[in-house]
């Protein structure tokens, strides 16, 4: 199966996210949508530890979130499974500016995020801008662009 036939079942272009539960790790309960506010643009996006495409993406948000800054783009990493020390361990490490968030696994259904790694962008009020699975940078940038972002 080609990752366009998954994203075929991915939640709608032009929907609204759901506005799920999540635990920020080390920190508060929230809902997902409390955390897409702040920014004009935000990627929510699903991951785990033992995800290989995963750990050559999250660098990459890094960087972008960087360049642009918290008021331009959020990044919301819903991790799957991994206990909260090991992302801790993973966070501190990689010096992540964003905060990693851990979520059940009825979050990750709710989003059909069933392949890693799994992008939304959305605008400031959860609407997808966007989606996609598997990590392929120019397509997140490309992305990010026609979203309005200035990269």
């Amino acid at each position: 199966m080609q990752l366009e036939d998954l994203e075929k079942d991915l939640l709608k272009i032009g929907s609204v996210v759901p506005n799920s539960d999540v635990q920020i790790v080390g920190g508060r309960r929230t809902k997902v949508l409390d955390l897409i506010r702040p920014s004009r643009i935000s990627i929510v996006n699903f991951w785990f530890l033992g995800c290989g495409g995963c750990m050559e993406e999250l660098p990459e948000l890094q960087k972008i979130y960087a360049k642009v800054g918290a008021k331009s783009l959020g990044i919301l990493p819903i991790n799957r499974g991994d206990k909260a020390a090991d992302i801790q361990t993973y966070w501190r490490k990689q010096k992540y500016s964003f905060a990693a968030i851990m979520a059940e696994n009825k979050v990750h259904d709710a989003y059909q995020a069933y392949a890693y790694p799994t992008n939304y962008i959305v605008d400031a009020k959860g609407k997808i801008l966007s989606r996609m699975i598997g990590y392929d940078h120019k397509r997140l940038v490309d992305a990010l662009k026609k979203a309005g972002l200035r990269l």
